[in-house]
């Protein structure tokens, strides 16, 4: 792994954990983009059972994290009909599984308008927490710290 392609991540979770957040990613052919990362779902839609289990894998690397603020509250704002067309989708399972990690972790929340954003409260950034995936539509996530463009 090189620092390059982490830098964002690297600066919240420290360049162990995200060295193995890249790491699991790229076994399930998820490569890193810059800093950043852009998982394209359609490639996964034979095998969404094995893809969003290697996600949350990835996923729990970070929010495991001794950067993390486990001790934070926080609730979604991301509910409802707000979420219905991503777990309408040929993607649901992946999505589904992403909204529940707020369920999992107190200090998880999912928040957004018409796309979401899923954050970690982070003890850098104890009040807006670190975005870990953002949507773009039901069939694409962003990694890491890109810019946030449908709230």
């Amino acid at each position: 792994m090189t620092s390059e392609r982490s830098t964002d991540l690297t600066r919240y979770f420290g360049e162990k954990a995200t060295g193995l957040f890249w790491d699991r990613l790229a076994a399930l052919g998820v490569e890193a983009l810059g800093n950043n990362g852009i998982i394209e779902l359609s490639p996964f839609k034979n095998d969404l059972t094995s893809f969003t289990s290697g996600l949350l894998g990835a996923l729990d690397v970070l929010i495991n994290n001794d950067q993390v603020s486990i001790h934070a509250r926080e609730r979604d704002f991301f509910l409802g009909q707000q979420r219905a067309p991503f777990l309408d989708s040929a993607y649901g399972p992946v999505h589904e599984a992403l909204f529940s990690l707020s369920e999992r972790y107190s200090f998880v929340w999912v928040e957004g308008w018409k796309d979401y954003m899923l954050r970690t409260a982070h003890k850098a950034h104890p009040s807006s927490g670190v975005s870990l995936v953002l949507s773009e539509g039901p069939d694409r996530l962003l990694l890491g710290q890109m810019r946030f463009a449908g709230s």
